[in-house]
Order: C-alpha cells, then structure tokens, then sequence
C-alpha cells in the first residue's frame, strides 16, 4: 500500500480520488496509455527517425556544452535542460539532422511547448 495523498483525477469532469502516480484514476490512466500505446506502435522506431548512436554522442556533447534551458534562459530564469530539440525538424530539414547550429538544449517543458505549437492540427 503507498502513502501517497488521495487527490482528483486530472481528467476533466472525473471526480474520483486515487493515489496514482500518473495523476489519473484507474480507469482514465488506462485510457490514457492505450491511447499512447497506439501512437507509439504507428511510429517508426527512433533509430529510423535518426536518433542513432551519432545523435547519441550529439546529443550528450551539446548538453554538457550547454546544460541550461535555452527558452528559459532567454526569460531569465535558470533551468537545467534534459532535452536536444533540432531547430529545424528532421522532416522539414533532414540535412541538418547532425549540425550544431540547429541544435538547442531544453527543458522538458520548454520542449513539451514549442511541440505543441507546432503540431497543433490546422482547421
């Protein structure tokens, strides 16, 4: 039994209290991950997205380069970065897969936000 606090459901309009780590009840964190999981088995594995053992090695240079949130930074405030963002996508510019001026280290957040912006669905 975990000790964690009974706290709502993060769905909108669920009301029941659960001690989940995922911030859903039971059964709104299942729907959540099989919506997830379908995602996931539709998508190319990384290593063909060209996440290989290179990107690797980039990846691990730029944020000992750079450790700090870029987005953040630019705001003022000191965030350590988890995440390499490419600039420009590797869809839009694959030739720039590899260079280091399309490279920019981010925090989870900053990241989780500019991709929101831009794969929100055109009406």
């Amino acid at each position: 039994m975990t000790n964690n606090p009974l706290r709502p459901c993060r769905k909108p309009g669920c009301k029941v209290l659960h001690r989940n780590r995922s911030g859903y009840c039971d059964h709104h964190a299942k729907e959540d991950y099989k919506r997830y999981a379908y995602l996931d088995a539709a998508r190319e594995s990384a290593h063909n997205r060209g996440y290989d053992a290179t990107w690797k090695r980039l990846r691990t240079m730029q944020l000992n380069e750079e450790p700090l949130c870029r987005m953040c930074k630019e705001k003022g405030k000191l965030t350590p970065a988890v995440l390499v963002d490419h600039i420009n996508s590797i869809e839009e510019r694959p030739d720039l897969r590899l260079d280091q001026g399309n490279r920019q280290s981010l925090c989870r957040s900053c990241h989780d936000s500019k991709h929101r912006r831009i794969n929100v669905p055109q009406m």
